[in-house]
């Protein structure tokens, strides 16, 4: 026979941690939304919608690592890391955008191999940066841009990465080279 108190214990904890994983997971998809519409935001040059994207995407996350913590097996949640993800890779972009340092984002516990996930995703938004910098003929903004990226790949090729962070780091790689392909036909002009 089985320890009904003890089970129903267990019975308790697992349903409240499944409750809050479900929770998680709803609240980790708006701020990946959130951080991805930021992106957007600043591609259209949107800079205060941008910002204001932003906050609620860390507000959001803070409310999440706050009840994580009740759970902290639920830190390793697939859809909480993509969207961690997502919001370092707009804080940073953000950032280099306006000529500012990009690093931490304050507040939050962002494990650093996500950060360096995010990082490796930046190249991607600045060629896209770039090339609409180029279409508008403002070519200094491009030239910033070509340093950003290889500021990035500077850093970036310091690690041995593996798994998931190899392929990260690789599709930075062709992002890199898609850049000096930009610097190079607007070189010309």
């Amino acid at each position: 026979m089985l320890d009904k108190t003890f089970f129903g214990g267990i019975k308790k904890v697992f349903t409240a941690r499944d409750t809050e994983r479900r929770s998680i997971m709803k609240e980790s998809s708006e701020v990946l939304h959130r951080a991805k519409q930021s992106i957007f935001a600043l591609h259209r040059e949107d800079v205060a919608g941008a910002g204001a994207l932003l906050r609620e995407a860390v507000d959001m996350l803070k409310g999440i690592e706050k009840r994580v913590k009740k759970f902290p097996e639920l830190s390793d949640e697939g859809s909480l890391r993509a969207a961690e993800e997502e919001l370092v890779e707009a804080h940073i972009f953000y950032q280099l955008v306006h000529g500012k340092r990009a690093g931490k984002i304050e507040g939050l516990n962002i494990p650093h191999h996500v950060y360096l996930a995010g990082l490796c995703d930046v190249p991607g938004e600045l060629v896209r940066y770039a090339i609409r910098e180029a279409t508008a003929r403002k070519f200094d903004a491009v030239g910033r841009s070509h340093d950003m990226v290889q500021d990035i790949m500077t850093y970036l090729i310091q690690f041995n990465f593996t798994g998931y962070l190899r392929t990260k780091y690789d599709q930075a790689k062709q992002m890199s080279k898609r850049m000096e392909e930009v610097a190079y036909e607007i070189s010309g002009r």
